[in-house]
């Protein structure tokens, strides 16, 4: 769950959160807390950010997985409480992950992008937003390679990395704000008295004050068909409620909140305004996209491969065998040689099938 917003002081201001599970009963089965001096699940001043992950803290009730109604209650010095109640399902739930499966390549290029940037050049508010999300990418990284190392699994999956990536870490980038470059000042040299000193000296030129131009600026990840994508506003000394307008609904739709949805691929133009000044977004739509690194492996019996998979947007894939006889797979895509055969893995993502041969010698 991701609470974004500005909170202003709350994020400081954070006391605990409450968990009610209910299952799926009307009956609360168990409570859970967490305290954010203890836990580091928050962003500052930026929202709240928690979630469902396997932990030796949080015991489910025997029989219970953790799927079903939840109630979790918000507490923050100075703030009424808040309230928020969701179904949670299996795909909500972070599983242990072979940290091998999961491609880094992107999260490297993001960082690596950061350290070519120079935070002289921009704000310290939009400058401080990437260095939180590079710390977070880079821990994130070293978590990866030490459970390769260490063969043991991570609490997060290739989805969780290319969210970090895409939505925090590179919005946090395409969101810095130059700083305004100083004018540099005249100055008149004095000019020397030619007839009567103390007369027709030239006073030197005052340093004009830099002035930051009122406006506002608007970015949008990609978005494709069928999927949400919302758009980031950055408002500089302009004070007023944003509006969004589509040039193309059959493209791509916007709410009143800047969530746009693809309808069908092509191009649409978002308008965005606030007051007078208005920012125009073209959007192109895509056709979401999945495809197999490689289509098929000849494995011994015993062996074992990971299916890896490229989809745009990153979504959830499921795995079935025509022949557990001769070869099962698992929701991760390890798919594992049982006796000699031919096997066909189906693979779905993003509404595309894909199949990947298995012969077991």
């Amino acid at each position: 769950m991701d609470l974004n917003g500005n909170y202003g002081g709350l994020g400081a201001a954070m006391q605990a959160v409450k968990w009610d599970y209910y299952g799926n009963g009307n009956t609360v089965l168990a409570t859970y807390g967490t305290k954010f001096a203890a836990d580091n699940w928050m962003h500052k001043m930026m929202g709240i950010q928690l979630g469902l992950t396997h932990s030796v803290r949080c015991q489910l009730p025997a029989g219970t997985d953790g799927t079903g109604h939840w109630k979790l209650t918000v507490y923050a010095l100075g703030y009424q409480d808040y309230t928020f109640e969701f179904d949670a399902t299996a795909t909500n739930i972070v599983t242990p992950t072979d940290p091998s499966t999961i491609d880094t390549t992107a999260l490297k290029a993001a960082l690596e992008k950061v350290k070519a940037l120079n935070k002289d050049d921009y704000t310290e508010e939009s400058w401080k937003k990437v260095e939180d999300e590079a710390t977070e990418t880079q821990e994130m990284l070293k978590e990866i390679e030490a459970a390769i190392k260490d063969k043991t699994t991570v609490a997060f999956s290739q989805a969780a990395v290319d969210e970090q990536v895409n939505e925090h870490l590179t919005a946090a980038i395409n969101g810095l704000v130059k700083k305004e470059k100083p004018v540099e000042p005249v100055v008149t040299p004095d000019v020397k008295p030619t007839v009567t000193p103390g007369k027709n000296e030239t006073k030197p030129t005052a340093t004009p004050t830099p002035v930051v131009k009122p406006g506002i600026t608007a970015k949008v990840s990609q978005v494709y068909v069928g999927k949400k994508a919302t758009i980031k506003v950055t408002k500089t000394k302009v004070t007023g409620k944003v509006t969004f307008k589509s040039s193309n609904k059959k493209v791509a739709t916007v709410n009143s909140k800047g969530v746009i949805t693809g309808k069908k691929a092509g191009k649409a133009v978002i308008t965005v305004k606030v007051g007078k000044y208005t920012k125009k977004l073209t959007v192109k739509v895509k056709k979401p996209s999945f495809k197999l690194v490689k289509s098929s492996a000849k494995l011994k019996k015993g062996k074992k491969t990971t299916i890896k998979v490229k989809a745009a947007p990153v979504s959830k894939v499921t795995y079935k065998t025509s022949n557990k006889k001769v070869a099962t797979v698992n929701s991760k895509g390890v798919v594992t040689a049982k006796k000699k055969g031919t096997a066909k893995i189906t693979v779905k993502c993003n509404g595309i099938t894909r199949t990947f041969k298995v012969t077991v010698k």
